[in-house]
């Protein structure tokens, strides 16, 4: 050990700076690895917390397009089929954020928790850990609910069971009936605050498509298709009023389909699907990256302990001469490596610590806090141990193996086999950071085009908050936010436009159904979102007299339906038609929409709860902004009044691939980094053997300029072949990754031409750096050396 410790010492000496370089890329490279393993496990353990997700499924039906939604008749219908359903639940496909007040000695507190409306058999089916009372008394009290333990000891003094929790703008108070443990974040069902759906709501209503149905099967289906036809098969069509040719057909063509819930997380989002999404592509190159980087810190290791050759060579001959055995030398210098690795894990420790201050933490879903994942720090650690073992062992062997008059000649690392190795070593590094660095700006590319891109409406000065209104309410509110001179315009409408969950209605026209995305919309409400009318007219107050009010479509659904001005949907006259604008994400194709307004029939006086107002000027944005909040905190029954950004709305959409883009941004620079310490390594390793070569060349007339090209030109030569195989990889993950999105950028030349070039640039740098010095010294002295 103590010959161990003293060759560490006079390693660390004599090659200060290249140990520091390559101890710190090892470190940085074992914490990349450690946070990005823990988003990579946050994703991939995703909805675990259930026990039987393999056996759970969710029922979807097909119409123009996959969603969840279905009528509470067939729900029930479906889910008492077969023997082989254990138990089915359905829930309100709404989650919401209510305002509750909780009464409090010292003043009441206000709340915006998650509520959700569920069947009670919801908590047999999926693993709810109850530690206060019972999920079935929610059956018994109409008014009355759960709610998760952080809420309880949050906001209740002692147990929660038996208190009340009140609605702003109810008179009803609900009785707390339970208290569960709660769920991880990484779960479909978040801690919310669940009630049950009455048992009448909509019990007979097959037209009410507004519930998510999930059953639990007797055991994993193998072939869900065949499962969902066999119940298909046995629920009774005429129940439900549908003809027998209609459901027939249902049945033969899938209409219907069981989704897994193990595989929601990561499957294709499908319309009103409201829950989170992954993608599977991402998650995947977050975990090559993760590899590659350890991978990368590996090779740098290896070809620094190669570099190490020329300083250790004639001790190590010594030992040999000296009687030692080559096992015992090739031992030490592998124990010296895990030393060393083991050191660089520990420091890796503290650099995570470190980074939990910094803004990365935002940037993952998971948390950075080491006690939560100890098992994968176990794992880390076996990663660093087998890493310097082996990266070393190829050194060891070397350097033990040296035959002594070739060490005396002074020329044994020059050796055609050693030159190989060096050079397949560094092509992977060249080879794996172009790709890294493509990706990287490819995914920049698309999360900057989505956020900046001109969506086809008026969105940087839209605002928006929802409110209850009437006609009345609704009256009063634009004449007071017009009275402001910064505010432009005021319209009402049912949703907010630029997101994925939107009312999908089926229609008959022509004597075909038809599918379409609907926005319910007042007069005024298309000239305040500053959508394009390419014909007819916006809608009239006297649309809202006639029997079945009117229709505004886009061009896609007047081309998809073969649609004209005068023609009727639903008993609506169609009185216009808009430019196509993205009204949801860029995850999504433009489809058929529509703007509709009620007639007399429909009523829907209380539907129009998104307010929409546009201000002129967004210098004056703050004073217009707390204005706003002054009128609206009139009509408004929550303490506390938040307008929304309709900018800073479709930005939110698209978090997730914005951290995920930044995440692979800042480690795949981290990936180059280390690479170039690995190149740094190896120009140690070339000047240490060719010192000499150098010096004859300059005695013989060789310039600076000449030395430093004859170094830099290996290197380059060896980036644009590996170039060439990168390049191409790197657009295929690309474009793979693309395909994600409905809408997406081109594979644009020039990412992979300034990728090489960039790789190019920070090499010929590095070499540059390392050599000058060689190439500056005193050829008289290096030659007597």
């Amino acid at each position: 050990m103590k010959l161990i410790l003293r060759n560490l010492l006079h390693i660390f000496r004599r090659y200060r700076l290249a140990t520091i370089l390559n101890i710190l890329g090892l470190s940085v490279a074992f914490a990349a690895f450690i946070i990005i393993m823990t988003q990579v496990l946050y994703e991939w353990s995703y909805n675990d917390v259930h026990e039987d997700g393999d056996r759970i499924y969710r029922i979807e039906y097909h119409d123009e397009e996959w969603h969840p939604n279905l009528s509470r008749p067939l729900i029930e219908l479906i889910g008492k089929s077969s023997p082989v359903i254990e138990s089915f639940t359905f829930t309100d496909p709404w989650p919401s954020t209510p305002w509750f007040e909780i009464e409090k000695p010292e003043g009441n507190e206000y709340i915006t928790p998650l509520f959700n409306r569920v069947t009670p058999s919801f908590f047999e089916i999926f693993n709810f850990e109850f530690i206060e009372g019972s999920p079935a008394d929610l059956a018994v009290h109409r008014a009355a609910v759960v709610i998760p333990k952080s809420l309880a000891d949050k906001y209740f003094d002692g147990s929660a069971m038996n208190k009340t929790i009140q609605k702003k703008g109810e008179n009803a108070p609900f009785v707390i009936v339970g208290v569960y443990k709660d769920l991880p974040k990484n779960n479909t069902f978040q801690n919310a605050i669940y009630t049950a759906i009455p048992e009448e709501e909509n019990a007979t209503d097959l037209g009410n498509w507004n519930y998510v149905a999930y059953i639990r099967l007797h055991h994993k289906a193998e072939n869900p298709e065949k499962v969902m036809r066999e119940m298909l098969e046995q629920t009774d069509h005429e129940l439900l009023e549908w003809d027998k040719e209609y459901w027939d057909e249902a049945i033969e063509n899938s209409t219907f389909r069981l989704s897994c819930f193990e595989e929601i997380y990561f499957a294709p989002k499908i319309h009103s699907d409201w829950g989170q999404k992954g993608s599977k592509e991402m998650t995947g190159l977050l975990f090559l990256i993760a590899c590659l980087i350890v991978i990368i810190a590996a090779i740098n290791y290896t070809n620094f302990y190669t570099a190490l050759s020329p300083l250790r060579a004639k001790n190590i001959v010594t030992q040999k001469v000296l009687g030692e055995e080559e096992s015992k030398i090739r031992r030490s210098i592998m124990v010296e490596g895990v030393i060393i690795a083991l050191f660089a894990f520990a420091f890796s420790l503290f650099i995570i610590l470190v980074v939990q201050k910094t803004p990365i933490p935002d940037l993952l879903k998971s948390s950075l806090l080491l006690k939560e994942h100890l098992p994968l720090l176990f794992i880390s650690g076996g990663i660093a141990l087998l890493t310097g073992f082996f990266a070393c062992m190829y050194p060891a062997f070397q350097m033990s193996s040296f035959p002594v008059a070739l060490v005396l000649k002074g020329n044994f690392g020059l050796s055609p086999k050693g030159r190989r190795l060096r050079s397949v070593l560094l092509s992977i590094q060249f080879t794996v950071s172009i790709i890294l660095l493509i990706m990287a700006i490819f995914t920049r590319e698309q999360t900057s085009y989505m956020l900046n891109d001109n969506r086809g409406f008026d969105e940087e000065r839209l605002f928006c908050y929802y409110i209850n209104t009437n006609d009345e309410k609704r009256k009063a509110i634009s004449q007071l936010l017009l009275d402001n001179p910064n505010i432009e315009n005021v319209g009402f409408a049912d949703a907010f436009i630029a997101s994925d969950y939107y009312m999908e209605w089926g229609s008959e026209f022509k004597g075909e159904n038809i599918n379409h995305t609907t926005f319910l919309a007042l007069p005024g409400f298309i000239e305040t979102l500053g959508v394009e009318l390419t014909e007819g007219r916006d809608f009239r107050e006297s649309d809202r007299g006639t029997e079945r009010g009117a229709y505004i479509f886009n061009e896609t659904a007047k081309k998809a339906f073969n649609m004209e001005l005068g023609d009727r949907v639903r008993g609506g006259e169609i009185v216009g038609f808009v430019k196509d604008f993205h009204f949801t994400s860029y995850r999504r194709p433009i489809t058929p929409m529509c703007f509709a307004i009620f007639g007399t029939e429909e009523g829907g006086d209380n539907a129009y709860s998104a307010l929409y107002f546009k201000m002129k000027n967004l210098e004056k944005r703050e004073e217009t902004y707390k204005y706003a909040q002054d009128v609206l905190a009139q009509f408004s029954p929550s303490p506390f009044i938040f307008i929304h950004s309709l900018k800073e709305n479709a930005k939110w959409q698209y978090q997730d691939e914005k951290n995920t883009s930044a995440l692979i941004f800042i480690f795949s620079f981290l990936s180059i980094l280390i690479s170039l310490v690995g190149v740094f390594g190896l120009i140690i390793f070339e000047t240490g053997y060719r010192q000499k070569e150098i010096a004859v060349r300059k005695v013989f007339g060789a310039n600076l300029r000449d030395i430093l090209l004859i170094f830099n030109k290996t290197y380059i030569k060896l980036l644009l072949i590996c170039s060439l195989i990168a390049v191409p990889v790197g657009y295929l993950l690309a474009n793979r990754w693309l395909q994600n999105f409905a809408v997406h950028i081109p594979l644009k030349i020039w990412i992979g031409l300034f990728s090489v070039l960039i790789i190019l640039c920070l090499t010929i740098l590095t070499v540059t750096m390392q050599c000058w010095r060689t190439a500056n010294e005193n050829p008289a002295k290096t030659i007597k050396s």
